[in-house]
């Protein structure tokens, strides 16, 4: 990914990196059997007039999981979208906003940032 704003993916971008994420899950290497995901994603920011960047991440374990039940909506918005429910009845997980549940959120909430040197 190439940035040039301050923002580490857009929504579509996170998404992408969530469903790679999922086809890496693993369980067997973890002594508890939770699957964990190992990839990891790699944004260059670029602003005039200063160095670059590079800003690694991966996907946050919630936001994989969402994506993995279906529960996100592929968004070319500024935010990340929960599918509205399937019948009247459907639970669907709640995501929280200083308290209050909604079905947006930005997508900096889901991106865990891996330091240099940790990837």
């Amino acid at each position: 990914l190439v940035r040039s704003r301050e923002a580490t993916a857009t929504p579509a971008e996170l998404f992408e990196a969530a469903r790679r994420g999922a086809a890496t899950l693993k369980a067997e290497e973890h002594y508890s059997g939770y699957r964990y995901a190992s990839h990891k994603s790699v944004a260059v920011v670029v602003q005039v007039g200063e160095t670059p960047r590079v800003d690694a991440f991966m996907v946050s374990d919630q936001y994989l999981a969402l994506v993995e039940a279906g529960l996100v909506v592929e968004s070319d918005g500024e935010k990340c979208e929960l599918r509205p429910p399937a019948t009247p009845n459907e639970l669907l997980p709640l995501v929280l906003d200083a308290g209050n549940p909604v079905t947006t959120f930005p997508a900096e909430w889901a991106v865990v940032p891996v330091e240099s040197g940790a990837a």
